[in-house]
């Protein structure tokens, strides 16, 4: 069957012997129940890849001109720029007080950036700029990387994983510029205040050219929140008796007396402890058996980035299987 918004809505009305309350929106429920199904494990349904990871042209330009009143710098190469929260823009000469000031929106089509500037008080002509890109964005639906790979486009790259404060230090101490060796970490942005965050990719050394396909991406995507009573939940037809069963819980929990949270938290853990949950992680687990080649030559169970050969053998005997 294809599972919508509104049949949800029945089965909650339906676990309540009623409404809920005015208070509380159902799609609001369904929501928040998809989310914690889809967290209490890593279930394989939810793996995305992605290629074209672009690594965006620098964007460096003179003769712009700043209008205080709206914020805005406007310069003919902006233009190309193609913006990502997080960015900024250091001026570099002319009568403005230089320095690096957040980008938080862009128009390309008029060649202006809105900067978070409060010490550009006044008008400013002839001015040169260069915008720091040091961020890739993202998939829309991105919810958790499971891992990152170098270099779709032929050409060796190597890169590494660490902190935000790790990548800041090397850009700070070590300045180094490579076009075979990239450090990323996840990042959560936002163009301005109160705006939602938005997932990219911090990287350093800050690329030095565009580059088409630069990296490739796999992991595990978001809930899209359902909005409208038409709307199809997102989910393979072996998720749909837990989902209803996460949903109901919620309700419960929602318009239970006494102790809400309790309530709820129980009602949780009566489904993912019971066999509709146990079910659905053996089918989840099932979609492929094969996971390929045993990588890094391992032999006991826990080997970093591969599949070890005790590994595999023991995964082919348990329901319980925990793919990636």
């Amino acid at each position: 069957m294809v599972l919508v918004a509104r049949k949800v809505s029945a089965y909650i009305k339906h676990a309540l012997g009623g409404e809920l309350s005015a208070d509380v929106p159902c799609l609001d429920v369904a929501n928040q129940a998809a989310v914690s199904m889809e967290s209490s494990r890593k279930w394989s349904y939810l793996i995305r890849s992605a290629r074209g990871l672009n690594f965006r042209s620098p964007v460096t330009g003179t003769g712009a001109t700043y209008t205080a009143a709206t914020k805005t710098l406007t310069g003919t190469e902006l233009g190309s720029y193609l913006y990502v929260p997080g960015d900024s823009v250091s001026i570099t000469f002319g009568g403005a007080p230089f320095g690096t000031y957040d980008i938080v929106g862009s128009d390309a089509a008029a060649g202006t950036v809105t900067l978070d500037a409060p010490a550009l008080t006044a008008n400013v002509i002839e001015l040169g700029f260069t915008v720091n890109q040091p961020r890739i964005l993202l998939p829309s639906d991105f919810g958790r990387l499971i891992s990152l790979h170098g270099a779709t486009n032929g050409s060796l790259r190597y890169i590494y994983p660490d902190s935000i404060s790790g990548l800041v230090e090397e850009e700070a101490y070590f300045n180094a510029n490579t076009s075979f060796t990239t450090g990323y970490h996840v990042e959560w942005n936002s163009g301005a205040d109160k705006t939602q965050p938005v997932a990219t990719l911090r990287i350093t050394p800050e690329p030095t050219a565009g580059e088409f396909d630069a990296l490739s991406a796999v992991y595990y995507r978001e809930w899209p929140d359902l909005t409208a009573d038409d709307d199809i939940v997102p989910i393979p037809s072996y998720m749909e008796a837990l989902y209803i069963q996460f949903c109901r819980a919620f309700a419960i929990g929602y318009e239970g007396s006494g102790e809400t949270i309790a309530a709820m938290q129980g009602a949780v853990a009566a489904v993912q402890a019971g066999p509709i949950y146990r079910n659905a992680v053996v089918r989840d687990s099932a979609q492929q058996l094969e996971e390929g080649r045993i990588r890094n030559r391992g032999i006991s169970s826990a080997v970093d980035g591969g599949v070890s050969l005790t590994d595999a053998l023991a995964r082919t005997q348990t329901s319980d299987v925990d793919f990636f």
